[in-house]
């Protein structure tokens, strides 16, 4: 007798490693906000300010190679989406909801 595994596939699991890592990015870009009101020499907030960047685009794009190319997609359609809400309305036209 047999039973069904205690995890999930490994694909799926790896799918949502890299979503978690694109959205790490995320949350590090907005951390960058409060560099400057760090107790730190100008250097000090530039080097943090720096590293930041650095850490947060090289988690976005290992995030987006391990989740592979749709999830990848479908997390830029969300942003695309928003974008494109915020073109049409500052044109005129009313956004589609």
């Amino acid at each position: 007798m047999t039973s069904a595994p205690l995890w999930t596939r490994p694909k799926n699991r790896w799918v949502f490693a890299g979503v978690i890592l694109m959205s790490l990015s995320l949350l590090l870009w907005v951390c960058l906000l409060g560099v400057p009101f760090l107790p730190l020499s100008a250097a000090g907030r530039g080097a943090v300010a720096t590293a930041l960047i650095v850490i947060a685009e090289v988690a976005f794009w290992v995030g987006a190679v391990i989740a592979g190319p749709a999830a990848t997609r479908r997390m830029r359609s969300w942003w695309r989406r928003s974008g494109d809400d915020a073109r049409h309305t500052a044109e005129g036209a009313e956004p589609d909801h």
